[in-house]
């Protein structure tokens, strides 16, 4: 068995957790999460990248995963400034992933390209990706996703994205970015 991460970064982290068996490449359990930092760190973006830096820590050496994927920053036409902020956020958790293990491979996924692979349409909202996820049995036979945040969906999509990946090249692991 191996793990991989799936992350939406932002002030609401997703996060999914796949325990993939490794000779089949079937996934044997998942987990999701939903931080919100602001909840957790206060108003200050500074603190609030120090708590998600040290939680992924915390992931990284809890789950020991094999890779990791992740939402790249985007610029959001309506929330322009906000790029930088998500940006700050992708940072903090790369710089808890290198400090944990600095050979570890990170894929990064445009949003509209994550959405387009599941067959939700690259510009699909938040209804659309819920009813689209909801109609993988691969992935609804081990979490019921009408239970879980619009954040630990789009990370659910992103790791899901990667398992894909590994299934079509299971070296890709060993390909650094």
């Amino acid at each position: 068995m191996f793990n991989i991460i799936g992350i939406d970064p932002g002030n609401n982290v997703g996060i999914t957790i796949m325990t993939i068996d490794e000779y089949t490449f079937d996934i044997v359990n998942i987990e999701t999460k939903t931080l919100i930092l602001s909840n957790l760190a206060g108003e200050s973006l500074i603190d609030r990248c120090i708590l998600l830096n040290k939680i992924m820590l915390n992931i990284m050496y809890e789950y020991q995963p094999y890779m990791i994927s992740m939402e790249s920053s985007f610029l959001n036409m309506r929330f322009p400034k906000a790029v930088l902020q998500l940006s700050q956020y992708i940072n903090s958790v790369l710089l808890a992933i290198n400090e944990w293990n600095k050979y570890c491979v990170v894929r990064n996924y445009p949003p509209k390209l994550v959405k387009r692979y599941i067959g939700a349409g690259g510009n699909a909202d938040k209804n659309q990706m819920l009813l689209t996820i909801s109609k993988i049995d691969e992935i609804t036979k081990h979490i019921n996703v009408n239970n879980i945040t619009e954040h630990e969906i789009d990370s659910l999509a992103i790791c899901y994205l990667l398992l894909k990946e590994i299934k079509d090249n299971p070296l890709i692991g060993y390909i650094t970015n």
